[in-house]
């Protein structure tokens, strides 16, 4: 008898112990919710490999099986599944906004961390199925303005270029239209100044940076050769204002587009430096951010392209230039002859070829 309540005491429940455990063990379970949800399969049965996992963690740490322990165990798995449906709330949220940066819909990307914290407010936004279903309705109108000259209602005898611009910056406008869409934006000027920003925005996002380039010479040149050292409301001397900011859309697509400056993730954490070398045989642009100034220039050798960049503190890059590119960063040479000089984890090299001419 003595004996035995002795083995009862050394086999105490160690609850504590046991929770850990259970904890350690459904993350097998929380791991495959996460794998078997990104690759599109039901995740369901992960729930009941979570419990399992976890009831075996339990009984390894604690020693003992008991209800409690079933109790704790069916806890610490629920906790892990709803932790691994999180992540996968966050990986959608961090994907789409990587998504929209690479489609040229949106001008930066976020770290997983940003996606991982905000996540929760798209939980609570009650205006996203809204928002959805206006998106697909705003579509299918707009669909039904498309023609074989651009997007049109049956009144107007040819299309405007403000509308099929923002048809391309909305998505609206499938990459099949584009070619008839740069046609608009070649010929058409019915938008004003304010308005023009969106047309060249759009012929960026379309990749027409030479048209872009053109377009703004085209439409700025009466301003930029009258006596002002302002930008006006209308495109005429005599009408509105003759310091208008919102006309100053060229200098975004300037230093945006053509010197490619802009941001790669939230608050210029990264920058993307990407410039349109055969608009130029030599650039200088500085563009400000929250971390200082952003500065680029460069100019083109019989070997290609000596590019110097000089960065704020803190800041990394990805830094595009042609094959034969001498790169410096911070008055420091990092890449030359098709490699790294100086190689640093905060700036990345990627050599690009030239577009062919048209």
């Amino acid at each position: 008898m003595n004996q035995t309540t002795e083995i009862v005491k050394e086999q105490k429940e160690k609850v504590l112990l046991g929770a850990i455990g259970a904890f350690l063990f459904a993350l097998a379970g929380g791991v495959m919710w996460y794998l078997l949800y990104k690759v599109g399969f039901l995740v369901g049965i992960s729930g009941a490999v979570a419990v399992i996992a976890a009831m075996r963690g339990y009984t390894d740490f604690a020693k003992v099986r008991s209800i409690k322990g079933l109790v704790i165990s069916v806890v610490m798995a629920v906790i892990v599944l709803v932790l691994a449906w999180y992540m996968c709330l966050a990986t959608d949220v961090y994907e789409a906004f990587l998504a929209g940066y690479e489609s040229g819909e949106l001008d930066h990307k976020i770290p997983f961390l940003t996606a991982f914290l905000s996540a929760s407010g798209f939980l609570q936004d009650k205006d996203i199925a809204f928002i959805t279903e206006r998106k697909a309705a705003i579509k299918e109108g707009y669909k039904s303005l498309w023609t074989e000259n651009g997007y049109k209602s049956e009144d107007v005898k040819k299309p405007d270029d403000r509308a099929n611009a923002l048809a391309v910056l909305a998505g609206l406008a499938e990459k099949e239209q584009y070619p008839v869409i740069q046609s608009v934006l070649l010929n058409v000027q019915n938008s004003s100044p304010y308005m023009e920003y969106y047309v060249l925005e759009a012929l960026c996002k379309m990749g027409e940076y030479d048209a872009a380039e053109f377009r703004i010479k085209e439409r700025y040149e009466g301003m930029v050769n009258e006596d002002y050292s302002t930008l006006w409301e209308f495109w005429n001397s005599w009408q509105g204002t003759k310091n208008h900011a919102w006309s100053g859309g060229p200098l975004v697509i300037m230093s945006k587009h053509l010197a490619g400056i802009a941001p790669a993730e939230a608050g210029y954490e990264r920058v993307k430096i990407d410039p349109q070398y055969n608009l130029s045989d030599s650039l200088s642009c500085t563009v400000p951010s929250v971390k200082g100034l952003i500065t680029l220039s460069y100019e083109k050798t019989d070997e290609g392209y000596n590019v110097n960049v000089t960065l704020p503190d803190d800041m990394k890059a990805d830094i595009y230039v042609t094959e034969g590119a001498v790169v410096t960063v911070n008055a420091e040479l990092v890449y030359e002859n098709g490699r790294y000089v100086n190689k640093t984890a905060d700036v990345k090299i990627t050599e690009k070829s030239l577009p062919i001419e048209r």
